[in-house]
């Protein structure tokens, strides 16, 4: 919540107004009754509960609204819902409808939402994906388990010679990879990088072990099957791939989460409590526009055996899914009503223009 009165004392250049957080009541849906009539009265009833019984009371909370931001799904629907707060509260005698639910709100899809779908749509195009997941779920899995790499790391280190750096390799494997089971596609760059990481002390411990047995373990079918993938320089060529295929993507995710008023904080590395983050409309189509041309860029640079495994036609067409979804998913930036968000950039880029 961020009053009109913050607002309208704000001035550029000042401290962002306060914002208060706030959570409705929680709403639970039956088999069954997850469409959007039953959405929309579900939510009713949830701002009823926070704001008040009557119906003047839900509406004065709708028309303070200038916003709904949701998924591109059936909850996408809710903002442009006509007005059904009477039959929904069951006080329908004698009110006055108005048309809109949210009569002053614009809806807007949620830019990780749209990620999340360009990267999965542009990932699953990769006639090999299927068979790396099945190799990446190995490899994660095992060196997620401290024991595990506690051991590799013990093999290393009795291996080291002048010419095998295995106390080097050994330093790699201080920390794991996140589980197979929590991935999202957003997370995929994240495990794609850290894999890279690893590669060097896997690939290493994997020269020296030679036999399943040597990794100390009951299960040799498992120890088989994660040698086996280590020694591939398939798999590894094709987690190159992966990672330089999601980065623009997973970049511009963070940039989104991030906030305008500490922005060097940011792209140093640090951390920054503000309740403004996620507040980019003002930048989000220059913003978008760059993603854009790094994605061109990258198709174009790729060339045939940068990526084991990975062929230039398989990479090319994934970039090129991914910039179409996102393409089509972001063309609302750059239309009414929202392409208004731009006016306070275009104006402050006429001012620099003309001072300078």
């Amino acid at each position: 919540v961020v009053s009109a009165e913050d607002l309208d004392t704000w001035a550029p250049g000042a401290a962002w107004p306060r914002v208060h957080v706030r959570k409705l009541p929680l709403g639970l849906l039956g088999q069954a009754r997850a469409a959007l009539a039953d959405k929309v009265q579900c939510h009713v009833q949830q701002v009823a509960l926070e704001h008040g019984p009557l119906v003047e009371h839900v509406r004065r909370a709708n028309s303070s609204c200038r916003q709904c931001l949701s998924d591109m799904g059936t909850e996408y629907g809710i903002c442009d819902y006509i007005d059904v707060v009477p039959e929904a509260l069951n006080q329908a005698a004698g009110s006055q409808s108005r048309p809109m639910l949210y009569p002053k709100a614009l809806g807007v899809p949620g830019t990780q939402h749209i990620i999340d779908g360009a990267l999965r749509d542009s990932t699953c195009a990769l006639p090999w994906w299927p068979q790396w997941q099945e190799q990446a779920k190995v490899v994660c899995q095992w060196m997620n388990q401290v024991r595990h790499r506690d051991h590799m790391k013990h093999i290393l280190r009795a291996n080291a010679t002048d010419t095998f750096p295995g106390h080097s390799h050994a330093r790699s494997l201080q920390t794991g990879v996140e589980r197979f089971a929590k991935w999202r596609w957003k997370t995929l760059a994240t495990v794609c990088a850290r894999l890279k990481k690893l590669a060097p002390g896997i690939t290493a411990f994997a020269e020296v072990a030679q036999e399943p047995e040597s990794l100390g373990v009951r299960d040799i079918e498992s120890a088989t099957a994660f040698l086996r993938i280590s020694s591939d320089a398939d798999f590894w060529g094709r987690a190159e791939a992966l990672r330089r295929l999601t980065g623009p993507m997973n970049r511009f995710s963070s940039w989104v989460r991030g906030c305008p008023c500490h922005e060097a904080e940011l792209a140093r590395g640090r951390k920054a409590d503000c309740p403004w983050k996620g507040c980019r409309a003002v930048e989000l189509s220059q913003r978008i526009a760059q993603l854009m041309a790094e994605l061109a860029k990258l198709r174009e640079e790729v060339t045939e055996g940068d990526y084991s495994g990975a062929s230039v036609e398989d990479f090319r067409t994934a970039i090129s899914r991914q910039m179409s979804f996102a393409a089509l998913k972001f063309a609302w930036v750059d239309e009414p009503p929202y392409l208004l968000w731009q006016a306070p950039a275009l104006a402050m880029k006429k001012m620099f223009a003309l001072r300078v």
